[in-house]
């Protein structure tokens, strides 16, 4: 004679099986590209971050910066004087309507090209 808890567990795995919904994403936009910056005199570039509307999921920067800073909802990394090329590598995942070019999450970049 079986449990009775064993009954009541086999009770929920038979209902819940019966009942599972279909798997729904909202829309979004996969990305993964490289965007390339020449450095000006602020020797900085703006940088994407993961936030509600935007999932970053890798993001490589060479060479590496010598600061990072968070201000007014931006994301600056900062290079040293030797610095004049800054490539950026990135994957990531965006679900902002507002956003229908990837390049517009790379500000200032001289190019966007993906990978």
């Amino acid at each position: 004679m079986r449990k009775p808890c064993c009954k009541i567990a086999l009770l929920f795995a038979a209902v819940g099986c019966s009942d599972v919904p279909e798997p729904v994403y909202p829309p979004h936009l996969d990305f993964a590209v490289t965007a390339t910056y020449e450095l000006g005199s602020d020797r900085s570039i703006l940088v994407p971050y993961s936030r509600a509307d935007l999932t970053l999921f890798s993001l490589e920067v060479k060479p590496t910066p010598v600061a990072e800073s968070f201000h007014a909802g931006e994301r600056r990394f900062e290079f040293s004087s030797h610095a004049v090329l800054v490539e950026l590598r990135c994957k990531g995942r965006s679900y902002s309507d507002s956003v229908t070019r990837i390049e517009e999450l790379f500000p200032g970049a001289v190019r966007v090209v993906p990978h």
